[in-house]
């Protein structure tokens, strides 16, 4: 894999530092010592070896789990050395090309490698059911799996358990002194005490899931919810299918 193009700011202060031939460079407020600047260029490079590396290997643990589905072997079935250059072909079909692309942009910027399994179970998901392009859901669930760590996977797993469990199609969760409550009990009075979540943290996740639509305050239909940053209403459907992606 190429060493990754130092992005702005820090390209042209390479590029500046080689100019000036060793000479002080003046960023912002004050100059660059010479000996720094020189040192400029090495750092670039460890730096984006560093993260050709990091990269390389999410995409080989993703893809390995990838392989895993017969369709997408499928998809890709080539003579050997030929299967990149199909692929590439691949990438030009409209729809697959949108999956594929929106697949990779979150696992490179996923914060955690605790997201590679999820976002590979995401796309064998929709390779499987032959649903070749993005919709709303894979948009949201990559985006929401993309942007939480290990830890927050584990809470997210724990909230959608606990939804995909309900009997109501769009059960609604409150959160009342760090915990889980659902009103629709007969008994509300009861909760789920959650381990280790507050409500800070769980507020977050509502707002996450919010944000990328696999939530709601108030759904259509749904005029009589409380909305805030307590409340949250998801299709059973929805956190069954989330529940999935996120095995135990």
């Amino acid at each position: 894999m190429p060493p990754l193009k130092p992005p702005g700011t820090l390209s042209k202060l390479v590029s500046t530092a080689a100019a000036a031939g060793g000479a002080a460079l003046t960023v912002g407020a004050g100059p660059v010592p010479a000996a720094i600047a020189a040192a400029i260029p090495g750092l670039v490079e460890f730096v984006s070896s560093a993260l050709a590396l990091r990269s390389q290997k999410r995409v080989t643990d993703w893809l390995e789990l990838l392989m895993q589905e017969p369709r997408f072997v499928e998809l890709v079935d080539a003579p050997a050395g030929t299967a990149p250059m199909l692929l590439a072909a691949r990438l030009e079909e409209p729809g697959f090309g949108e999956l594929f692309t929106r697949a990779i942009k979150e696992l490179l910027g996923a914060v955690s490698p605790a997201s590679v399994a999820p976002l590979a179970l995401l796309m064998r998901e929709y390779i499987r059911d032959g649903r070749l392009e993005p919709d709303d859901f894979f948009r949201g669930a990559a985006a929401v799996l993309a942007a939480l760590d290990g830890e927050q996977l584990g809470v997210l797993r724990e909230l959608v358990a606990l939804v995909a469990a309900r009997p109501e199609d769009y059960p609604q969760v409150e959160i009342r002194q760090n915990q889980l409550y659902f009103p629709d009990d007969a008994d509300s009075a009861s909760g789920h005490q959650a381990e280790g979540p507050s409500q800070n943290q769980w507020r977050r996740l509502f707002h996450r899931l919010k944000s990328e639509a696999l939530a709601f305050d108030n759904p259509a239909g749904f005029m009589d919810v409380i909305s805030g940053p307590d409340v949250l209403r998801m299709e059973r459907v929805t956190a069954q299918r989330l529940l999935a992606l996120l095995p135990a």
